[in-house]
């Protein structure tokens, strides 16, 4: 059923919109297959744990997981590994000490903050020639289309998470924007 809210979008912008994003996901199935040399410390799924443990704090295996939006076992072997770099510091949950809380390292803060170095001058390379106007909107737009992508995901995982009692604890790309929560 047609709503007042599709109206409001045309069709070929939809389509734009649409083959854009199937570029994008071509684009990322190009970086899995052949490993970006930013990423030659730290892959790109241990960069994303490092930013979100870094923006939160310390956390618990299963509110990562949730935030990431992914099952517990894989987060716990990410985990696992960057623990067994120096990464990632484990300690127990003050409230409920059967919890394991994790928390960015000193290294894994500097390895983290390498790589984000390494995407943003790979990123400046890509757009040197656009307008800062441009480059704003971009960005805006961006954080608009994760926010809502994040809200669907999240929705549709609430609705499991009630059934096991599992909540999501907020949306991602409000945690990596850059702002006061972003552990500096």
């Amino acid at each position: 059923m047609a709503t007042r809210r599709d109206a409001d979008h045309p069709q070929q912008a939809i389509s734009t919109v649409e083959s854009e994003l199937t570029v994008i996901a071509r684009l990322m199935e190009h970086y899995r297959r052949h490993p970006d040399p930013v990423y030659k410390d730290m892959d790109r799924a241990r960069y994303l744990i490092a930013r979100v443990v870094h923006a939160t704090g310390p956390l618990s295996i299963k509110a990562l997981a949730s935030l990431l939006a992914l099952d517990a076992a894989t987060v716990t072997r990410t985990v696992a590994s960057m623990e067994s770099r120096g990464w990632i510091l484990r300690s127990q949950d003050e409230r409920d000490g059967r919890v394991s809380m994790i928390s960015l390292s000193e290294t894994g803060t500097k390895m983290m903050k390498t790589v984000q170095a390494r995407r943003e001058e790979r990123l400046r390379g890509l757009i040197s020639d656009w307008s800062n106007r441009d480059l704003q909107e971009f960005g805006r737009l961006l954080m608009k289309y994760n926010r809502s992508t994040a809200e669907f995901i999240h929705g549709a995982m609430d609705s499991d998470a009630q059934e096991t009692g599992m909540r999501t604890v907020t949306s991602l790309p409000a945690l990596l924007t850059p702002g006061d929560h972003d552990g500096n």
